[in-house]
């Protein structure tokens, strides 16, 4: 019984500090975000307002096979 309730603590421990980051996400605006491409060398952030880069929903970001900045 002493095991179990160890095991339960812990992953209380680890799931409430889990939570408390999820909610900060939802003030993000997740309508409105905008994606540049990018490169290796690259170190710094891109001009948001280039020609390259373009405006959409965060559920449109897909990076799969390239380098992506988004804001």
């Amino acid at each position: 019984m002493f095991r179990f309730l160890t095991l339960l603590l812990l992953v209380l421990a680890v799931a409430f500090p889990v939570n408390a980051q999820m909610s900060e996400l939802r003030f993000m605006d997740v309508e409105a975000v905008t994606i540049c491409p990018a490169s290796l060398a690259q170190t710094s952030p891109p001009d948001f307002e280039s020609e390259s880069c373009r405006s959409a929903s965060a559920e449109d970001i897909d990076p799969q096979g390239q380098l992506i900045w988004v804001r």
